[in-house]
C-alpha cells in the first residue's frame, strides 16, 4: 500500500473518507473504527460494506 501527502492548499477538500483494510489489502467492512486528529477531535463509528468511513471534515478548512 502506498501512502500519499497531498497539500490542503493544492486541492481543497469539503470532506475526506478513509478506507479500512485488512492486512491483505481487503478492506473491512462493518467494523469499528476510531480517528483521532491532529486537532485532537475524535470521529467514531462503523465502516460501511466496503470499508468506508464516515466523512470527516480535512484539519485545514478550504472555504
Amino acid at each position: 500500500m502506498s501512502n500519499i501527502l497531498i497539500h490542503p492548499g493544492q486541492f481543497p477538500l469539503h470532506q475526506v473518507t478513509y478506507q479500512v483494510t485488512q492486512h491483505n489489502g481487503g478492506p473491512y467492512a462493518f467494523v469499528q473504527y476510531r480517528i483521532t486528529t491532529q486537532e485532537h477531535k475524535v470521529y467514531e463509528g462503523v465502516a460501511d460494506q466496503h470499508g468506508m468511513t464516515r466523512a470527516i471534515p480535512p484539519a485545514t478548512p478550504t472555504s
